[in-house]
């Protein structure tokens, strides 16, 4: 409650007030708590180890917590992801069809080939049918399925041959493969490092992810290839960034919507990726993840979509 009073007003009712023992006591007021985490970036290319959300839940009383209930963003989700791949997409000569696995004996570790390992057996980078993915980023993380190996690592480079005179190696890692993918496949994000310089606005990347089967593999047996182009933020996304108002698990939910309507590959799954990891138990998460894996565009195997994430360690 306001009180605006004029203290300049007739000395007269100012005595009255008095005389009457009448007192103007202003009331404090206590902002509203906000679930909002300052502190919590909404970037492009989203890095899946930030802090965790919390949720607004259909129950006040309840714990607000990313592990469990019914948030309320989940209301904004009423329209399916609606991916529009860019009209001039175009599939890169050489490049592996459909997204799908090549799968043949001759693309498993040899240590692997009779310890029965079930589902896709090929590496396959997670891009639309075309090979191609678009960014925001200038400094993308990239989605790859790593299948049932015993192979100790994988190895990935990202470079620029668009001089085929002049292939410019931009990036090149070697990570170790946790224990667990003996037992199941997993999809790894591969962040291209901040301090690198970034890609260039309308410039086509090549990138190969392959798995070293032993010391001294040169990795030329079960590998896969994608292509990854930078274009400019659009000024919608942008907006929604820049929207105080909203919640940073909104944010991200609008961003993905936005992302996918404009074709912009890599940025709409890190989106949908950093949402999953905050909830995972989140159904209609889980269904628009599928929906969009296993369209006619991306098509990728069932079990390479229904993969879990697993974060991968530097080895150098």
């Amino acid at each position: 409650m306001k009180f605006q009073k004029k203290y300049s007003s007739c000395l007269s009712l100012f005595s009255l007030f008095l005389s009457l023992g009448l007192m103007l006591v202003p009331q404090s007021v206590t902002a509203a708590p906000t679930d909002r985490d300052d502190n919590v970036s909404i970037s492009p290319a989203t890095n899946y180890r930030i802090p965790q959300l919390k949720f607004e839940t259909e129950d006040d009383d309840a714990p607000q917590t990313s592990m469990g209930g019914a948030s309320r963003f989940v209301d904004d989700m009423v329209n399916d992801l609606n991916f529009i791949p860019p009209a001039d997409e175009s599939a890169p000569e050489g490049g592996t069809t459909g997204g799908a696995s090549r799968g043949s004996e001759s693309d498993i570790c040899p240590q692997d080939r009779n310890r029965g390992f079930s589902g896709p057996s090929s590496l396959t980078a997670v891009l639309p049918t075309s090979d191609q993915g678009l960014t925001v980023s200038g400094h993308p993380t990239f989605l790859v399925y790593v299948p049932q190996t015993s192979a100790g690592q994988v190895r990935f480079i990202l470079q620029d041959d668009n001089n085929p005179d002049l292939v410019t190696e931009i990036y090149e890692a070697t990570f170790d493969l946790p224990k667990s993918l003996t037992e199941t496949g997993g999809l790894v994000p591969i962040e291209m490092p901040e301090n690198l310089a970034e890609l260039e606005v309308g410039k086509t990347y090549t990138y190969y992810a392959t798995l070293i089967c032993s010391p001294g593999d040169s990795g030329a047996i079960n590998y896969d290839r994608g292509f990854v182009t930078r274009v400019e933020m659009p000024q919608n996304i942008a907006r929604v960034q820049q929207n105080e108002a909203l919640s940073p698990e909104q944010a991200l939910w609008q961003q993905a919507m936005l992302y996918a309507e404009s074709g912009i590959w890599l940025d709409t799954v890190n989106s949908l990726v950093a949402l999953m990891q905050y909830e995972p138990n989140n159904k209609v998460l889980e269904n628009q993840w599928m929906s969009l894996m296993r369209s006619d565009f991306v098509n990728l195997d069932e079990t390479i979509a229904a993969a879990k994430i697993v974060n991968l360690t530097d080895s150098e």
